[in-house]
């Protein structure tokens, strides 16, 4: 679908997809950073920057966790972004649940990654979501347990739980989602 473009130079490609592939997160998790690295060898552009949108808080059946984590394994690959997009699920949204209403954060997310892989910016310029790095449990699995979270430096300031902006039905559920080693939610 894309040959039509190959005579065209691009500075660059945002891609918003991936909830098509809930059922097959695995598979997924090689063929996306393989459609990257085909596009940068048919385009001739070996530094094409590339930036992705999270899929955003809405898991029919818990399998969007896996499709997010599917959508990571790009970032393996150099001039690759993440706009995170976890944290705006709009379970209330007239266009479904699975588009939310905040496209325009989506854009100011998607601008801020651009502009930190494409033209480098820095200096203070938080262009990505919590980057998390460690988990430390407490207590007994049974009775209570503690997570205690740790983030790369800068991606996590000012986080805080909440409900997603816009939600009606779900804010005193926390937008978090864990699994443990056996697979239990």
């Amino acid at each position: 679908m894309i040959h039509p473009l190959l005579p065209m130079r691009f500075s660059g490609a945002i891609w918003y997809q991936g909830e098509a592939n809930s059922d097959d997160a695995v598979s997924y998790a090689c063929r996306f950073p393989a459609m990257i690295t085909d596009w940068r060898q048919k385009f001739e552009l070996p530094d094409l920057s590339f930036v992705y949108v999270q899929l955003a808080g809405f898991s029919p059946g818990k399998t969007w966790a896996y499709v997010r984590a599917a959508q990571d394994a790009a970032l393996q690959l150099p001039r690759v972004g993440m706009a995170a997009a976890i944290d705006i699920g709009d379970p209330d949204s007239p266009s479904g649940a699975v588009h939310p209403r905040r496209k325009q954060e989506v854009g100011r997310r998607v601008a801020l990654t651009v502009r930190s892989i494409q033209y480098k910016e820095r200096g203070g310029l938080v262009h990505m979501g919590p980057k998390l790095t460690s988990v430390q449990f407490a207590g007994q699995p049974t009775n209570h347990m503690v997570a205690t979270l740790g983030f790369e430096p800068g991606t996590a300031d000012g986080l805080h739980l909440a409900g997603a902006a816009g939600c009606t039905s779900c804010c005193a559920i926390p937008p978090f989602e864990a699994m443990d080693s056996s697979g239990t939610w």
